[in-house]
């Protein structure tokens, strides 16, 4: 039996730690994007309320409000998970990192095959050289 061990990414922790240290952003996008939906915007990118708070932020101070945009999938993860009423306003994909995740490991699967294969091959060819020794040697 195989048990699947999630592991997050780096990108992960990196956005876990950015919310913990700046819950504001989360209420924020949050105010936004239910104002969206009470007004009867259907769907709506989380990049652009990215950079609506960007837009708001320097309006507001002089500092540059700093928001990575790798960070916008997992806002509209979150968002979609914790406020039912945003279910499915957020379009989302799979995860890059994810999807390269797993392309490492379908090539090491694929690598760790070819290495097996290789071993047999490198059996048999090993039983077969010292099988045609002892023919060789019966013959003489």
């Amino acid at each position: 039996m195989t048990t699947t061990t999630y592991i997050k990414t780096a990108l992960e922790e990196e956005f876990k730690a950015f919310h913990n240290r700046n819950p504001r952003v989360y209420l924020k996008l949050r105010t936004l994007a239910l104002r969206l939906k009470a007004n009867g915007v259907k769907s709506y990118g989380m990049k652009a309320l990215f950079e609506i708070m960007r837009f708001n932020a320097l309006l507001q101070s002089d500092t540059k409000f700093k928001l990575s945009n790798s960070y916008t999938p997992y806002y509209a993860r979150m968002l979609m998970l914790n406020e039912p009423e945003l279910y499915g306003f957020f379009e989302v994909r799979e995860l890059v990192s994810k999807t390269r995740k797993k392309e490492r490991e379908t090539l090491r699967a694929a690598y760790d095959q070819a290495c097996e294969d290789c071993r047999q091959l490198s059996a048999r060819l090993a039983h077969s050289v010292d099988a045609y020794r002892t023919l060789q040697m019966r013959t003489k």
